[in-house]
């Protein structure tokens, strides 16, 4: 998940907010929230004086332009296909205050995300955003991908984006001596194409579309056409059979995730297509099985996926969160203990058990202290601090400041 604030460019979750969940809160929150464009630098091609507060050192930088992003907008993730494949998943920001888009690239380490800021020669400023107009009118506030594979930025159009609360009178100053102010209602869209990409305008009309048609979009290049079908697939007059679980088997990975998720949709999604997409040896169509239709498994399922040693560990840490379902068993919580064991190191490994242990963190604190299994390090202590911490508000109600729990129940 991406999002962000005013003042970074892409904030990231590393995992799904309905792992993130637990009922105590006082776990570390280990690959949540995570700011990935540190530092928030931002090159525009123009000098930005119309920003509040520029006054203030390194508000702009020695050449007039804005040094650190303050108006950062809504975000798109690049999934289309007009553009060239090397920017696909590129992330594409608005910065308002900067007359900018900014572009990063994304890498993937397991379970977690990296982003490298893309920049352009300029030459009159050395160095510019992807998109960097000269017009201080240009608000881009938001961006997204289009039904032709095009990329989508809205423009407020105007000379003054500052909240009037918070109007310095030095940024008032500008606006009125420089009208800032007018003109109003003239905001605009942009369609951003590539000169290497594809020529044709024609954008893809779903409404209309056979179930047989909507099926087939599901392998689509462009991300908007796989989505639209998708949804479309859902309602309830669509039945599109054999023709969706056809798509689990293909070689064609979006395909066959957004059957996946098409069939969890419609409530269609079976145990067998699980554990046949988890046995298949592309990691991303494993996750997303898992993250689809782990409820569906039983625990002698989980018991086998957890032994096998071919799976990389951020198809492990799925396999973790999925094991709350099953904790009943023995032969799950005996899993549980190892896996703990095994991956005390990773803080995103150590919050994926204690949400899995909830309910039950004090028995499975007790058989990681029978069993000895822990080491003594720093991940041991706050894995079993963290349990310490969840159980006692299980047993006692919300913590009392005065009374911390881990010193309580070791004790």
């Amino acid at each position: 998940m991406f999002y962000n604030t005013n003042s970074n460019f892409i904030t990231a979750d590393f995992i799904a907010a309905s792992d993130q969940a637990t009922a105590t809160g006082l776990i570390e929150a280990a690959g949540v929230g995570v700011v990935l464009t540190a530092p928030e630098e931002v090159f525009s091609a123009r000098v930005n004086p119309g920003v509040n507060r520029a006054y203030l050192d390194n508000t702009l930088r020695e050449d007039g332009r804005l040094y650190h992003a303050t108006a950062v907008s809504g975000l798109a993730v690049y999934r289309g296909d007009q553009f060239p494949e090397r920017y696909r998943g590129n992330v594409f920001v608005p910065e308002p205050g900067a007359n900018v888009v900014a572009q990063f690239q994304l890498s993937e380490d397991g379970a977690a995300l990296s982003a490298e800021h893309t920049l352009y020669d300029d030459s009159t400023w050395g160095q510019r955003e992807f998109l960097a107009s000269t017009d201080e009118r240009f608000r881009p506030v938001d961006a997204f991908n289009g039904p032709d594979g095009a990329l989508y930025i809205v423009d407020m159009y105007r000379g003054i984006i500052q909240e009037q609360h918070f109007l310095t009178e030095e940024l008032r100053e500008q606006i009125f001596t420089r009208e800032l102010d007018r003109p109003l209602g003239h905001g605009r869209i942009w369609r951003v194409t590539h000169t290497e990409g594809k020529a044709d305008r024609t954008a893809t009309t779903l409404g209309d579309a056979t179930t047989a048609e909507l099926v087939a979009a599901l392998a689509s290049n462009n991300g908007w056409v796989r989505d639209t079908a998708q949804r479309l697939l859902l309602q309830p007059q669509q039945q599109p059979g054999a023709a969706l679980t056809d798509w689990l088997k293909t070689d064609n990975e979006l395909a066959s995730v957004h059957a996946l998720w098409t069939l969890a949709g419609r409530n269609e999604l079976t145990r067998q297509q699980v554990m046949t997409a988890i046995n298949d040896a592309e990691d991303a169509r494993r996750l997303q099985a898992l993250r689809a239709g782990a409820q569906l498994l039983t625990a002698a399922d989980l018991n086998r996926l957890l032994q096998r040693k071919d799976l990389p560990a951020v198809v492990h840490l799925q396999l973790a969160y999925a094991m709350q379902a099953q904790l009943q068993d023995p032969t799950i919580q005996q899993q549980w203990v190892q896996l703990a064991a095994a991956s005390v190191d990773s803080a995103l490994m150590r919050q994926a058990l204690v949400r899995a242990a909830a309910g039950r963190e004090l028995a499975l604190l007790q058989a990681l202290l029978t069993a000895d299994v822990m080491e003594e390090e720093e991940g041991a202590e706050q894995l079993l601090t963290a349990l310490v911490a969840a159980g006692y508000v299980e047993l006692r109600g919300p913590l009392d400041s005065a009374e911390p729990a881990p010193a309580v129940l070791l004790e």
